[in-house]
């Protein structure tokens, strides 16, 4: 695992705000900076090479870990031409 770079995180952040914003026309992009200060909050961790143990995906995969508690995490990996899947864990 290794840290995750500048690059990465405004990438996060940017599917973030997508996922938050799924159906509307527009993207409000101050809201990709506050997610950034959000991310730059928490932990994230960057798994190069993860691979299922069957056939399905092999890439990188990115753990942020929230400032609220380890119960809040979300991951992302990238789908086949390289965009940022967006799944949210709910702490219970």
């Amino acid at each position: 695992m290794r840290e995750v770079t500048t690059k990465e995180i405004n990438e996060i952040a940017y599917a973030l705000l997508e996922k938050s914003q799924e159906g509307d026309d527009g993207l409000n992009y101050d809201e990709q900076h506050q997610y950034v200060d959000e991310i730059a909050d928490g932990k994230v961790g960057v798994f190069d090479n993860y691979s299922t143990s069957s056939p399905g995906y092999h890439g990188p995969v990115f753990v942020v870990i929230w400032a609220a508690g380890p119960s809040y995490v979300t991951t992302l990996s990238r789908d086949d031409s390289g965009k940022m899947r967006v799944e949210i864990h709910p702490s219970e």
